[in-house]
């Protein structure tokens, strides 16, 4: 009867410990979301609803491409408001020049990992560094599922976004780039602040670190729609028109 008892009692602070926690959970979701529409809010991104969808639409109809660009006004004729989603190696320049094709294309720009690191309020690294990496991935993929109901919008993720199966469903709704950058290169962008603060980078050698990710990640980035590679001597103006090249050729190939 005693071992009965004993176990009824086990049970039970098992269940209102599982209660509490999911309430904790729920509450840290709850803040997470109130934080990610401030940061909506703060860089007049209006959140995803018909109606604020056509709103963003009627604006940026009312826009012209920047420089007269004529390949960049080919290609958002063409892409009639799909959004281009860019993906690749830490350090591969996706911030960059995603501001530069957003700018002549009359496109909206935003950055996953900016987004993540308002709600989370701390640096991308240090909450790795805490061993958050697992709980980052799912709400890079809840920042996902926001971005994909948007349009006209170029959107810069974060270099590990193609680790979850589940987001290529969400990168579907536009056309996916991948800036190819040899690890040679993204290494010498990176001061040694930037390498220290990296805890994929940090302990050992950077250079052997960076490779061994890109060997790891290589087949998930080459499902991208259109590949672009970047070498040293190309200036991020060039590599955006060298993206807008290749998106034309490619929409015009399928």
């Amino acid at each position: 009867m005693k071992l009965i008892t004993r176990l009824y009692i086990t049970l039970y602070l098992l269940t209102t410990f599982e209660y509490f926690a999911y309430c904790f959970q729920l509450c840290r979701h709850g803040s997470l979301m109130l934080q990610k529409n401030k940061y909506y809010k703060q860089n007049q991104i209006p959140l995803p609803s018909p109606q604020s969808i056509q709103h963003t639409r009627d604006i940026l109809k009312s826009l012209h491409c920047a420089n007269n660009d004529a390949d960049a006004i080919e290609l958002r004729t063409k892409l009639k408001g799909t959004c281009l989603f860019l993906v690749g190696m830490m350090g591969s320049g996706k911030t960059s020049v995603g501001k530069l094709l957003a700018d002549k294309m009359a496109y909206r720009f935003i950055d996953t990992d900016e987004i993540a690191e308002f709600m989370i309020e701390m640096p991308i690294s240090k909450y790795f560094s805490e061993g958050n990496e697992q709980q980052f991935r799912q709400l890079e993929y809840q920042i996902l599922m926001d971005l994909a109901q948007y349009t006209r919008v170029v959107v810069s993720t974060g270099g590990g976004i193609v680790l979850k199966q589940e987001n290529w469903g969400l990168l579907r709704h536009g056309i996916v780039v991948y800036l190819d950058v040899a690890p040679e290169v993204i290494l010498s962008r990176l001061d040694p602040n930037q390498v220290a603060s990296r805890p994929l980078l940090a302990g050992g050698d950077p250079l052997s670190k960076l490779q061994q990710i890109q060997v790891d990640r290589e087949p998930l980035y080459k499902q991208a729609d259109v590949h672009v590679t970047v070498t040293a001597d190309l200036s991020p103006q060039q590599v955006a028109d060298k993206v807008i090249q290749s998106v034309n050729l490619f929409i015009a190939n399928n």
